[in-house]
Formats: structure tokens, sequence, C-alpha cells
């Protein structure tokens, strides 16, 4: 769930972006197949009656996207330098304080070639509460997020806040915030922890090239950083710029409101002079689009965990590619092998490429434990000579061909199993893991339990004093983060239980 500004308001912009749509040559109309709708995402695309397959529903022209392309002619070569993320994000931290900020001082007179995209900017989503980023801001007071990002003290995006910070509504969102980073299962932790890493480096970079030019005014600050930020890492898609992979992405007005749908095969498509965006074809294996039916494309094969951390939002049971990641487990039964054999085995397991991404997966008929896990649990209860074992034997380079020959075997497909006992105890081992993954779920899942029920009990003095509808939002807003990460909960524990069944 991302916010975007009002319906009727999004209505009115809806309207705006047509228009300026409609300046391109090349344009096509997109209302004549499609039309917005209000749903439980946000918002997202419906079709017009019954579509024949391949038809062109959405067809953007190359002029109308925000990338580098677009983006580096209105910029002198300083901000060249810049990586796609980075640069995009400043361009709509700029639009974002010029035209949405309360203070005056931010908008500058007269209209800037650098405003030529704003009534698609207008559309994009002003905020994203069930984003774990947006969390671990936001639960911070603009004193300390000053000091965590070195950021100015003419900060005008956190003066905004700091000024919010004395109302009760504030107050309570920090600590809501708080207490779902701290309810985060450990595959949601580790990606919002690199996310957060992420944006600070792109933060950073960003604004080394801003103090350092005197050719663009304006002004914006780190909160406006993140909005943009936040929509260029959620609304990006695939598009051929420049010989840098990490460089090939692009905002396109209209295609950035399908929603996410797993295991879809429709993507968006760029043409010659276009990025578009087709019905299903016969052969893809999607269904039809029928009067009604939601426009929609895969992310990508991701899991929930992915899901959450980076777009806000999760599938549940449907989603076959959810998986919970082991390998701190795993890593505790290699650190308890005595006489630095666990050492050994890990340094073996990192030369052969299979140490780190373990996991239980969901898979589409019966939850499984992955291979890499099968490899690492064969080789954990594989003995090896005592003198193998010695700190010097650290890799698989200085182990003799003898002695690890027979899971090798196993590795290679050679053989189906290292012995009948070997595989009793990786299925001993395994179902162990599981059952502690099981145990931490659940009382994860308690965990939300008892926040829920805290914030039932909370005082309705918030909306008395600072109005029911924001309180409102932020009450629904908070809940459904609190009910993705239980769901994300649930799952694990429904995957272990599964596969420690099959054991």
């Amino acid at each position: 769930m991302v916010s975007s500004p009002p319906s009727s308001e999004t209505d009115e912009e809806w309207k705006a972006l047509l228009a300026w749509l409609a300046t391109f040559p090349g344009h096509q109309d997109p209302e004549k197949d499609v039309k917005l709708v209000h749903n439980a995402a946000g918002r997202g695309l419906v079709a017009r009656g019954d579509v024949p397959p391949n038809t062109t529903l959405i067809s953007i022209p190359n002029a109308a996207l925000l990338n580098l392309r677009t983006l580096r002619p209105l910029y002198p070569k300083p901000f060249h330098t810049l990586t796609a993320t980075q640069f995009l994000s400043l361009h709509l931290a700029l639009q974002f304080r010029r035209h949405l900020s309360p203070s005056a001082s931010s908008r500058a007179a007269g209209k800037a070639p650098a405003d030529r995209y704003w009534p698609f900017l207008a559309t994009l989503p002003r905020r994203f509460p069930t984003v774990p980023l947006w969390w671990s801001v936001y639960s911070r007071t603009a004193a300390t997020l000053r000091a965590d990002f070195d950021a100015e003290t003419t900060d005008e995006s956190l003066d905004e806040l700091e000024k919010a910070e004395k109302g009760a509504r504030e107050a309570r969102g920090r600590r809501r915030f708080a207490e779902l980073l701290g309810v985060m299962p450990a595959g949601v932790r580790r990606r919002t922890e690199e996310i957060a890493d992420k944006f600070k480096a792109d933060w950073a970079a960003a604004r080394k090239v801003w103090t350092s030019q005197h050719d663009v005014s304006g002004a914006w600050g780190l909160l406006d950083f993140l909005l943009g930020w936040l929509n260029v890492n959620t609304r990006c898609i695939w598009f051929s710029v420049d010989s840098s992979k990490d460089n090939n992405l692009t905002l396109c007005p209209v295609i950035d409101m399908i929603n996410h749908v797993p295991g879809r095969a429709t993507k968006p498509h760029p043409e010659l002079a276009a990025l578009t965006f087709h019905a299903p074809t016969s052969s893809s294996g999607d269904p039809p689009l029928r009067d009604g039916d939601e426009l929609a494309f895969s992310y990508g094969a991701h899991e929930d965990s992915m899901l959450c951390a980076e777009y806000g939002f999760v599938v549940g049971r449907d989603n076959e590619y959810n998986a919970v990641e082991i390998d701190r487990f795993v890593e505790a039964l290699f650190d308890a092998q005595e006489g630095g054999e666990g050492e050994v085995k890990k340094g073996v397991l990192r030369d052969e490429g299979y140490w780190g991404d373990m996991t239980l997966q969901s898979g589409t008929d019966t939850p499984h434990a992955s291979w890499r896990v099968l490899v690492a649990l064969r080789l954990l209860h594989h003995r090896l000579p005592s003198h193998a074992s010695s700190p010097s034997a650290s890799s698989a380079a200085l182990l003799s061909a003898d002695a690890l020959a027979p899971w090798y075997h196993v590795l290679t497909g050679a053989a189906e199993r290292i012995s009948p006992a070997n595989e009793k105890k990786v299925a001993a081992t395994l179902k162990g893991v599981c059952d502690a993954v099981r145990r931490e779920a659940a009382e994860g899942g308690k965990r939300c339990d008892a926040i829920q029920l805290r914030w039932d009990k909370e005082p309705r003095s918030v909306k008395a004093v600072e109005g029911a509808e924001e309180a409102d939002r932020d009450d629904e807003e908070a809940r459904a983060s609190l009910d993705m990460l239980r769901t994300i909960w649930r799952e694990e524990e429904r995957i272990a239980g599964a596969v420690a069944e099959a054991q």
C-alpha cells in the first residue's frame, strides 16, 4: 500500500496527465482501452470492455519517460556523474519541494525547464507508510535524522517535521513505526538494512554533487529525497539507456500504475519510439482481459519478504516464491562442531559457492528445503579425517580428494547420497531447524497480536485533537503494515511446518 493524493485530487491529476501526454507526437490515448480505479493497492488500471489478445493498450512516447536520457539535458555536467537512482531521486526531490512545499521560500517563481515533467510527477505517491524504509526514517526525530544523515541546518523538510513533532499524532506515528521495525522477520530486517544503507549512500552522493554546484537553483531536503528515492525504487521499470546495467531504468507515466501479480508473463515492452503495454497474447499463459479486469504484470519472482521490504506489500499463501531464510540456523550448526571441523567445512562451502542463501521454499506443490541446504547439511554430517580439521585446512584446496569424494559425488550427481546414515542425520537436523523456525515464527505472530491489542486500547484523543480523517488514515496504514508482517510470520511457520512433517 502506498499513499497517493486523495481520490478526487488524483482524478484531476489523471486528467492533467492525459492532457500533457496528448502534447507528445505519437501519442495514444490510454483511456481508449483502460481506466483509472481506486482499489486496495491504492490505485490501478482496468480494461474498458473485452480486449483482443496482443492489443496495444498503452503507448508512452520515449520523450515522456523520465530517465537519464531525458533528464541529463536539463542539468549541467556535474550532475551527469550520478547514477540513475541518484539523479532521478534528486530531480523528484527538487520538484516535490518546489511544487508541494508549504513554505513559500521553497517555491521558485516562474516555470523552469525541469518543470516539464510535473504533470507526470504530480500523479506519484506522496507517502509510503507500509514500506520499512519509511518506518526507519519516520521512527526518528528531526534532530536524530539531522545527525544520522549529516543534514544541513537549513533543511526545510526536517524543519517541517520538527514543528509537527509537537503533536500527539506525530508521536504516536514514531512509536508505531518503531514497533513495526521491532517485529520484522529476519528476512525483512536484512533487506531493510541493505535498502537503508543504499538510500543513505545515494543521499550522500546526491548532496555532494548538489553542494558543489551553483548553476541549479532550488532547495530540497532529506525527506524530499526520501520521497523521490522511494518513488524511483518502487516504480521504475527496466529500459535500455546506457551501457551500465544499473542505469537502465525509467519512470513511465500510466504504466507505473499497473500493479503486481505473481507469475504473469506479460510485461511492459520497449519499442522504437515508445514504451508500451499490450493485452496478453494467446500463448502467454496469462488470462485474457475482460471488461473490468485489472491490468497486471509480475515485478519478478520475489518472495514476500522482498516485496515487503522493497514495495510495501505482500501476496501471502498464493505466492509460490515465498521462502524462509535459515542461514543463521545452519551457520550455528557448523559453529558447534568441535575441533575446527565446522570452520573447515564452511570454507569448503564458500570455495564451492554453496555458503549462504539457504532457504526453505514454498514452491508450487510441496514446501521443501533448497538444494543449497541439503548440500550444506550433507557436508555437516560427513566426518572428515582428524588431520583435515586443523585450522590450516581451511578450504577444499587443502583437503585430500578422498576426504571429500563422497560429498563431491552427490554434489555432481554421480551419487544420490553419501550414505543412508548421513541422509538420516540430514533429515533429523533439517527437522530440528524447521522446528526452531516454527517456534520463532509463532512467537513473531504472537508479538504482532500483542501490538494490535495494545493499539486497540489506545485512547482516541489524537482524532479529537488533530482531525479524525488523518488519524483514521494513519491507523489504517499502521494496521495494514502489521498485517503484512503477520502474514510473513504465518507463511514462515507454514512452510517450516510442512518441511518438518516431510522428514
